[in-house]
């Protein structure tokens, strides 16, 4: 099968590797769509220095199963699935808790954290755990199944480490790709008025289109925190961080009051 090898910093080859094949408890999955995350690019580009190689990246991954190996059950040959890049022993103490994300024996295919790491989803397949699949809507398209693991983690900041409630009032700096996804569900979860600060029109337009109430752009603007507490007198419920500069912490710092919520996202 063809996969991109990086074999060091730099150095992302096309090569031709062998296909592998699926053990017990395994599934081969035919790559239909990857996403490219920030994490990826650090580690070709050298900015993220923990990589052994050679690596093949790519954790976003959707497709269709290949082949399964002894003792699957929840897959079968022809289902289209999206892959979480997280795996898992389902069987150590933590697992046996419910705690798979502190497994004894993780492993991440193609991503960042444990210290096994497998081929990631930039080859047309990918080897993991069967326990890490989940089956696809016939309505979603593979190439936004793919945006799960991204979509996932911004509603683990929004809802389930934040709180967030319906009708709170939501700030998000940064509409990149992960402040987009903040933003997106913070609108389906219910926010109240949702603003969105980028120093880019074009983004902010983009964050219009998806739900947002108001956008400030601190390069027209002025005072950034005058414009938010212009349309929130009482401040904001939530701020989310996701432009990464240590400038857009001070500005989420900048308009915290008593009892506003806070996260970094980016």
């Amino acid at each position: 099968m063809l996969a991109a090898v990086l074999r060091d910093y730099d150095r992302l080859i096309l090569e031709d590797v062998p296909e592998p094949q699926p053990g017990p408890g395994e599934a081969l999955v035919r790559i239909k769509a990857c996403g490219f995350c920030a994490t990826d690019y650090k580690a070709i580009k050298g900015i993220r220095r923990n990589v052994r190689f050679p690596l093949v990246p790519g954790h976003e991954p959707a497709g269709v199963v290949a082949a399964v190996g002894a003792n699957v059950t929840n897959v079968k040959e022809g289902d289209a699935v999206v892959i979480q890049p997280s795996g898992y022993c389902g069987l150590c103490r933590n697992c046996r808790l419910g705690l798979t994300h502190y497994c004894d024996h993780a492993y991440t295919t193609g991503g960042d954290g444990p210290e096994d790491v497998r081929f990631g989803s930039f080859a047309e397949y990918t080897l993991t755990g069967a326990n890490t699949l989940f089956h696809k809507p016939d309505t979603i398209r593979f190439d936004a199944a793919c945006q799960t693991e991204p979509v996932s983690g911004a509603w683990k900041g929004i809802v389930q480490y934040s709180q967030m409630s319906v009708g709170d009032d939501v700030v998000v700096i940064g509409t990149g790709s992960i402040g987009m996804y903040c933003l997106m569900v913070a609108k389906a979860a219910g926010a109240g008025r949702l603003i969105a600060i980028d120093i880019s029109d074009y983004a902010l337009q983009t964050a219009r289109r998806l739900g947002a109430t108001h956008t400030i752009n601190p390069q027209h603007s002025g005072d950034v925190r005058d414009a938010v507490y212009d349309i929130l007198p009482h401040g904001p419920d939530l701020v989310i961080e996701a432009a990464g500069p240590i400038e857009a912490v001070r500005q989420m710092v900048s308009l915290l009051r008593r009892g506003t919520r806070w996260n970094l996202s980016a």
